[in-house]
């Protein structure tokens, strides 16, 4: 975030509220969050104004709560982008702490698992830029830390494991409370993106299924309240269905389906195939 306050400071009031993008397809999701900003929550067509009643490609519910909290703190949102690159990973590492302690009990572990869970690509992928930054040699860095992105993975991200942390705890607790906030999160998660809800709800099934043949995981987590929460999150998801729906009815949804990264086959193919 710092290249970005360098900037406000250094041109004051000659900034015009561009910012500086450090990630891939930032400019896609800084384009939605706006849109949201400016009060148009379905988010189905950001940049065209005919299409702006169609379906929704991809859920807006992420987007929309970033512009809300821009409202909140009387920022624009250009502004929440740059104060979210920081705000977000600092609150994925949180949640990430208090997973990881939840399970490990260890303060230790638990510090440095969600520092290398959040910056572990960047050291991998872009290992100058770690030295850079413990030799402070900012000016030389070429990249921004993955979970700066916008909306995925740095909302995403911080939704899912939030919804984790919830569903691990009532696993242990079996607290009522803790129980409805996770079916609730798990439902919500519709709205926020494809591969996190289907690993959440890929979690919930595999307990659900060892809990149909284990009898000491039958005891703990019993598969009546594993199905209830799942139904209960389908229940919160049927406008996400029914938007789907609409969607996949159009003519144009193969199309579109490609421009998002989906091919339409179960054969084996290489990565970039996709690319």
């Amino acid at each position: 975030v710092l290249p970005q306050l360098f900037l406000l400071f250094d041109l004051r009031k000659e900034y015009r509220g561009i910012a500086i993008t450090g990630t891939d397809a930032e400019e896609y999701y800084d384009s939605r969050i706006r849109e949201a900003y400016d009060g148009n929550w379905r988010l189905a067509s950001p940049d065209l104004y005919e299409y702006k009643k169609a379906p929704y490609v991809q859920p807006p519910l992420l987007e929309i709560g970033e512009g809300i909290l821009a409202k909140v703190f009387g920022l624009t949102a250009a502004q929440m982008i740059t104060f979210g690159k920081f705000l977000f990973p600092c609150l994925l590492y949180l949640v990430l702490y208090y997973l990881t302690l939840s399970f490990s009990k260890n303060k230790i572990f638990s510090l440095t698992l969600p520092f290398v869970i959040v910056v572990g690509s960047n050291v991998i992928f872009h290992p100058r830029d770690f030295l850079y930054i413990t030799t402070f040699h900012w000016d030389r860095l070429r990249s921004m830390i993955d979970y700066t992105r916008p909306i995925n993975p740095q909302l995403s991200s911080l939704f899912f494991f939030s919804w984790l942390f919830i569903f691990y705890e009532w696993l242990k607790s079996k607290k009522k409370s803790l129980y409805i906030a996770s079916a609730a999160f798990l439902g919500l998660m519709f709205y926020t993106y494809l591969y996190s809800w289907t690993l959440a709800f890929g979690i919930v099934g595999i307990f659900s299924i060892l809990s149909l043949f284990n009898n000491k995981i039958k005891e703990d987590f019993p598969f009546s309240k594993l199905l209830w929460m799942i139904i209960f999150a389908f229940i919160i998801g049927i406008p996400y269905w029914m938007n789907f729906y609409s969607l996949a009815s159009n003519p144009l949804y193969s199309e579109v389906q490609k421009r998002y990264g989906f091919f339409s086959s179960h054969g084996f193919l290489w990565s970039t195939t996709l690319a």
